[in-house]
């Protein structure tokens, strides 16, 4: 019978070390994430959706809010053409100061919105990389727009409230023929504003790496005994 080389025995562990650490990460990044909170500053989430605006035309909400700063918006998003395969597109959203051409303060990162198998509402969250600096009390702007314009028209941000002014404290705003008005159209888009908690790096992370060390240094010295 042969003997196993010396480095086997380590090789094993460091093979266990290796699983232990991807079962361990894995179970930690899922449970980071759920764990991960948003905490809504405005909302106009209580009422039923009744329909939306739908690209190409500017499409955005005014809100109010009462914090300082803010990373996070989420609108309900549908697909306007769910049998039309035209692939994932990059939506943004945008906050501006004080009316919907106002300054921009920042711009959330890409939220890639893939091919829906119905016209149902998806609830979409868009993460700035950088909090967004506000004065509580003024007036602000969310502003959702594609990164592709290939299928312009194939998307709808939605709203509730239908002849309901849902959220007092801000308007709806689609440059249509005949939508600017708010008295002929009261009702607001359905939204969420506010803060995501930021998700700290995985507490099994270190032990991924020190396992992918003993590993490599296992195989190497297999190499060399080998050689």
């Amino acid at each position: 019978m042969n003997a196993l080389p010396p480095d086997s025995d380590r090789f094993r562990a460091a093979s266990h070390v290796f699983r232990t650490a991807v079962a361990a990460l894995a179970t930690a990044a899922c449970t980071a994430a759920s764990a991960a909170t948003f905490t809504i500053d405005q909302r106009n989430d209580a009422l039923p959706i009744f329909g939306g605006l739908t690209t190409k035309q500017t499409i955005g909400q005014s809100f109010v809010p009462t914090i300082g700063t803010m990373n996070a918006v989420e609108l309900q998003i549908n697909d306007q053409s769910p049998a039309f395969i035209d692939g994932p597109t990059d939506l943004f959203v945008r906050i501006r100061s004080g009316t919907i051409g106002g300054a921009i303060l920042g711009t959330s990162g890409a939220t890639s919105y893939g091919d829906q198998a119905t016209a149902d509402p998806v609830v979409t969250r868009f993460l700035f990389g950088a909090p967004v600096a506000l004065t509580p009390g003024s007036t602000y702007w969310i502003e959702f727009f594609m990164g592709d314009l290939t299928y312009p028209g194939n998307f709808g941000v939605m709203a509730t409230g239908y002849q309901v002014d849902a959220y007092p404290a801000g308007e709806p705003f689609g440059d249509a023929p005949g939508f600017n008005d708010p008295a002929l159209f009261p009702f607001d888009l359905w939204f969420r504003q506010g803060n995501v908690a930021v998700v700290p790096v995985p507490a099994a992370l270190p032990l991924l790496g020190t396992g992918l060390l003993l590993l490599g240094a296992a195989a190497r010295r297999r190499a060399t005994r080998a050689g």
